[in-house]
């Protein structure tokens, strides 16, 4: 045999060899079992429904060319409704958070700057509402597991009276930052502590008007809250918030607005 001859049997038996593993190969491909997949790489959608009631108060005290004006509404009746959308892929999540607040048939007494005035008492409403996103990390991946989290939103808190009083109506608004920490306490019961701050970028006219405040400033607050599991799709919770915006009026004084929010709610999970 010559050598061309065997050169060409040797390609011949090359492609053979070639043909039969390549065929192999797809035969295994096709009856091979899928990959399994790793739990923790799964996404998963749900969302909290909540209502709650309780009681709020509302503080004041704005300068004005005759004093110092005050208004104080006490305890009065308050009530809650939350939504809480949560995307999660193993200890990583994303919540899109919306919050309404308000009082409930409020009453204020409203005091003036000079002290031979009477006060004043009238029905008022004090309400707020917050939207936003909330990016967070669970560190362990127990059922309860201690969570972090960072609230990036808008909130408007708002004050409005039925009657005529010495302090107008007035909104405050502007974006919210609220750091969030989640503790678990036992396997049912977890605490959540959350300071606060928002940028107050906008205020009513009639109120920058009686006591010469700036178009912007700040506010600060923090709310703590205890949540119960009562079973895989309901969780009770009792809840605490209090906020503080300040600013400097006329003549060098502070006007002052507080809010306080202490409430019980009832929380459902959707999935």
């Amino acid at each position: 045999m010559s050598t061309r001859e065997a050169c060409r049997h040797l390609r011949v038996l090359l492609c053979a060899a070639m043909s039969c593993y390549l065929a192999h190969a797809a035969h295994a491909q096709q009856t091979a079992p899928p990959p399994a997949t790793d739990p923790s790489e799964a996404t998963h959608v749900s969302a909290h429904l909540g209502v709650a009631a309780g009681l709020s108060m509302r503080e004041q005290q704005v300068p004005s060319f005759e004093g110092v004006r005050s208004l104080s509404s006490g305890l009065t009746p308050a009530m809650q409704l939350s939504l809480c959308g949560r995307w999660s892929a193993d200890t990583r999540h994303l919540d899109l958070l919306l919050s309404y607040q308000s009082s409930v048939h409020a009453r204020a007494r409203d005091r003036a700057g000079d002290p031979m005035l009477m006060a004043s008492e009238a029905s008022i409403r004090s309400h707020r509402f917050e939207a936003g996103l909330k990016p967070g990390l669970a560190l362990s991946r127990a059922s309860l597991p201690a969570e972090l989290g960072l609230f990036l939103g808008y909130a408007v808190r708002a004050f409005g009276s039925v009657e005529t009083l010495r302090i107008p109506r007035f909104s405050l608004h502007g974006p919210l930052l609220r750091a969030e920490l989640r503790l678990p306490l036992a396997s049912w019961l977890r605490l959540s502590l959350a300071p606060e701050a928002q940028l107050v970028i906008s205020m009513s006219h009639d109120l920058r008007e009686l006591a010469g405040l700036p178009r912007s400033t700040w506010g600060l607050g923090a709310q703590a809250a205890l949540e119960a599991s009562l079973s895989s799709a309901w969780t009770l919770g009792l809840s605490y918030r209090e906020s503080h915006v300040r600013a400097t009026g006329s003549e060098g004084r502070f006007w002052q607005d507080v809010e306080r929010y202490a409430l019980v709610g009832l929380f459902c999970l959707v999935e």
